[in-house]
């Protein structure tokens, strides 16, 4: 019964091809998301979901702080929780190369919340143009 309400509620979101991704992350993201079309870009996806940092500004001087936490705390999590796997993984892939380095120079805490935005952000736009997961080098 929970494994046919977890992939009925994957909302045509193809989480077959994405190593890391499993039903339980896919059904909680999509159930924060809702729907993929009213977003209109991947960085609005990450603001919705809190995993962008705080901006303090005041005059000339911008600072960023730690990540808002704004939106569905059990979809970052899952999310979070997925990046930190991938980050340990002993697989090799373009993204694991890219948060490798990203932790060497700011911390795994860090880079587990960046691989968890990049992670939402490549699932919301697998879900809105219907696609599998293509392994590319992240931007």
């Amino acid at each position: 019964m929970r494994r046919r309400l977890c992939l009925s509620s994957a909302g045509g979101l193809n989480t077959a091809f994405r190593p890391g991704i499993r039903r339980i992350t896919a059904s909680l993201f999509v159930s924060a998301i809702g729907d993929p079309h009213r977003f209109t870009s991947a960085r609005a996806v990450g603001a919705y979901l809190g995993l962008v940092p705080r901006l303090y500004q005041s005059g000339s001087t911008m600072r960023r702080g730690r990540i808002t936490k704004h939106g569905n705390a059990q979809a970052r999590w899952a999310l979070k929780l997925t990046a930190n796997s991938l980050l340990l993984s002993k697989t090799d892939s373009p993204l694991q190369r890219w948060a490798r380095g990203l932790a060497e120079r700011i911390g795994r805490k860090k880079t587990c919340c960046a691989i968890a935005r990049k992670l939402a952000s490549v699932l919301w736009s697998m879900w809105k143009n219907e696609q599998s997961f293509r392994a590319s080098a992240p931007s």
